[in-house]
């Protein structure tokens, strides 16, 4: 911790009554194939993920908490990272809450984002797959991939032959989003391929990780096309692009000309947010054509989506 506190993706978990089996998931199989092998597995199946993750991310940011307060004591001049340690220990109490109302009727979807990082949606509430440690981030993956292979028989649900032809998860070149805090500066959440948004303070700090991992997920999903359309010949004017909601708001028509050329993705942070998305067409633009751009988001805390921003 020292002068700042990482904080980066990792998942999280949830399990109903069930008799717990003996088999436990084999190594080859990841979070994120679990979560592509169960995505038309029976509600209360899914439910049994969700819970699992949830409150496994819970119990990351709680232990996070306590060490925060340990490291920072009552030391003078770390009255900014004490109340970051308490913003920490809320987003854990929220999380456990959130866990307590997963029942097998809860509707679960999910989704992936950079560095195919998971994320969930419970009863339309987003939570993302994104616990307080990079370096932890694989055990934490383990652990519930292994909790909820004690409930179901993964082997049966998920056959390795099945996952080698599953569709791509949505990954490319991206890295997972860090979470950063020091003395001088507010939160700071960034990606190793230069996104950079910067926020005032710490307060409701659930809301802030889910806008950034969402806007930096759907923004290399939304990569990842656009070069398979330049792939077959498709201009794209950065100038002009947009992002329109369609009708019933399941999706959302990108503009990528003023030829009538579009793409159509379910990208609702990006379409909460067309301020933001503006000033990120630049760093698109070069993400697509495989150049380095930083863009720093200073005012994050205004462009971000809302909250609710999940049914623009």
């Amino acid at each position: 911790m020292r002068a700042l506190l990482l904080l980066c993706l990792v998942p999280f978990g949830i399990a109903t009554a069930i008799e717990p089996r003996a088999e436990i998931m084999e190594p080859a199989y990841y979070l994120d194939q679990l979560a592509l092998g169960l995505k038309d597995a029976p509600g209360p199946v899914r439910a049994d993920l969700a819970y699992v993750a949830i409150s496994e991310l819970a119990a990351a940011y709680a232990l996070e908490s306590r060490l925060a307060r340990q490291e920072t004591g009552h030391q003078p001049g770390q009255r900014k990272l004490r109340r970051w340690a308490v913003a920490v220990e809320n987003l854990a109490s929220e999380l456990d809450e959130l866990a307590q109302t997963v029942t097998p009727q809860s509707s679960v979807r999910t989704g992936f984002g950079p560095g195919n990082s998971l994320y969930l949606i419970v009863d339309d509430k987003p939570v993302v797959v994104s616990g307080p440690r990079t370096d932890d981030q694989a055990d934490l993956e383990k652990r519930i991939v292994s909790r909820f292979c004690s409930l179901h028989p993964c082997t049966q649900l998920i056959p390795l032959p099945q996952l080698s032809n599953a569709e791509p998860v949505v990954s490319t070149r991206a890295t997972k989003t860090q979470w950063s805090f020091s003395e001088d500066a507010g939160p700071i959440c960034s990606t190793d391929d230069g996104l950079v948004f910067q926020f005032e303070n710490a307060s409701d700090l659930r809301r802030k990780r889910e806008a950034c991992a969402r806007v930096v997920a759907e923004l290399h999903l939304l990569a990842v096309e656009i070069i398979e359309r330049k792939k077959q010949g498709t201009r794209v004017n950065w100038k002009t692009m947009k992002i329109v909601t369609l009708p019933l708001r399941l999706h959302h028509e990108i503009q990528l000309n003023n030829d009538g050329d579009v793409l159509i993705l379910y990208v609702p942070a990006l379409a909460a947010a067309p301020d933001l998305f503006m000033l990120l067409r630049p760093w698109l633009a070069a993400n697509v054509s495989g150049a380095q751009h930083r863009v720093l988001i200073s005012d994050a805390e205004i462009l971000l989506p809302p909250v609710g921003f999940m049914g623009q």
